[in-house]
């Protein structure tokens, strides 16, 4: 049976690919935040996450997603057992939603606004995975190796202060901060001893 992160991934595909191709479609799935404050299109909030601006943008979400989202759905199967992957799937689908707030508090207003892509879900799952496993090496770039728990630290880090930076770019930093903190969220009630464990194996990870 297929995984359900996979699923996820290969649903995304499907829909990034053929609205890139589509450019109509892609804009009645955007976080349009405007529009869901003047016209009520609520589904936009989950839509937008199932959506590239192009391959690029698409190859590095899933690419982070299909390394740790299996790591991620077997740690709510683990939890949950048969309601695992389900339970998975909302996780993945609120952590979209979470992670759009702010962005839809600021622009509501502002009829040029729009977003779109799966970063703050993602961001989600990745920060779990750092929490399961803080001292596992991650290649930026695919070149430079640092430990998880430290790319944990500066990832939360920099999306916090591009945030601030919002309006000189077209980058959803928002949504990566916000994500972020909603993985974090979410492991401190499923596993509140979590980060007790994370301290204690960074601790005997220093080199002290």
């Amino acid at each position: 049976m297929m995984d359900t992160n996979l699923i996820i991934i290969i649903f995304t595909a499907v829909i990034s690919v053929y609205v890139i191709y589509n450019p109509a479609y892609k804009s009645r799935l955007l976080h349009y935040p405007y529009n869901i404050k003047m016209h009520g299109e609520y589904y936009r909030l989950i839509s937008n996450g199932f959506i590239h601006a192009d391959y690029i943008h698409l190859f590095f979400n899933m690419f982070t997603l299909y390394f740790f989202g299996g790591m991620v759905e077997e740690l709510f199967t683990a939890k949950f057992g048969m309601w695992g992957d389900t339970i998975f799937v909302l996780f993945y689908l609120t952590a979209i939603i979470f992670s759009c707030l702010p962005s839809q508090r600021k622009h509501a207003d502002n009829p040029a606004y729009a977003a779109l892509g799966a970063s703050g879900a993602v961001s989600a799952v990745l920060l779990i995975a750092i929490i399961m496993r803080p001292t596992m090496t991650l290649l930026i770039y695919g070149i430079l190796p640092v430990p998880a728990w430290i790319l944990g630290i500066g990832y939360i880090w920099y999306s916090n202060r591009a945030s601030k930076q919002q309006q000189r770019s077209n980058i959803g930093h928002d949504a990566h901060l916000y994500g972020a903190l909603y993985g974090c969220l979410i492991m401190l009630l499923m596993y509140p001893a979590s980060y007790s464990r994370m301290i204690q194996e960074i601790i005997e990870w220093l080199p002290i």
